[in-house]
């Protein structure tokens, strides 16, 4: 068989073709595979959903208010309490650095940087101007009076987490639904 042009065009096109239809093929599996909804995306939402179960998150200040209540009731456990309540703080402060940097839709980042944020700078500030201190000199009676603060605080930051919690769930089931 002689390879003339007109095979010789006709051979590259089929090979072209091919080569197309696979590309696109390819692309097509792979896509569904990454997608919302997809193997590698129930993976990865499986893995972030373990870990934000196990671990309390930064912003919402849980961990250091239970270990404020812990040094009142057992005053043995100041300085370790101390110790884990300053490495919250930084990863706090970690993760406030990190939500101002991002492009979070507004409608979420207004709530986390007027509600969320204020609330927990105002625990912290009473956390580390008075609790801290009077637990420290183990001052029962000013601890108990800036536990009190505390107490207030961090039930008005658990109330901006959960509006936040529901909000950010919401936004996240309408971009998946896309």
């Amino acid at each position: 068989m002689k390879l003339t042009i007109q095979r010789t065009l006709i051979i590259f096109g089929i090979v072209v073709s091919i080569g197309l239809i696979s590309s696109i093929a390819l692309k097509k599996y792979i896509f569904e595979e990454l997608k919302i909804n997809g193997i590698v995306y129930h993976d990865l939402a499986h893995g972030k959903d373990l870990v934000s179960d196990i671990t309390p998150p930064a912003l919402y200040v849980v961990e250091p208010y239970m270990l404020a209540n812990e040094m009142l009731l057992h005053p043995e456990n100041v300085e370790k309490n101390k110790a884990k309540i300053d490495d919250l703080q930084k990863r706090y402060e970690e993760r406030r650095g990190h939500w101002q940097q991002t492009d979070l839709a507004e409608s979420l980042f207004s709530k986390l940087r007027d509600d969320v944020l204020v609330r927990g700078d105002s625990f912290w500030k009473v956390m580390n101007e008075q609790f801290l201190p009077a637990a420290l000199a183990h001052d029962a009676a000013a601890e108990e009076i800036a536990l009190k603060k505390l107490y207030k605080v961090y039930h008005e930051i658990e109330a901006s987490v959960s509006e936040l919690n529901a909000s950010a769930m919401q936004y996240r089931n309408e971009v998946e639904t896309l």
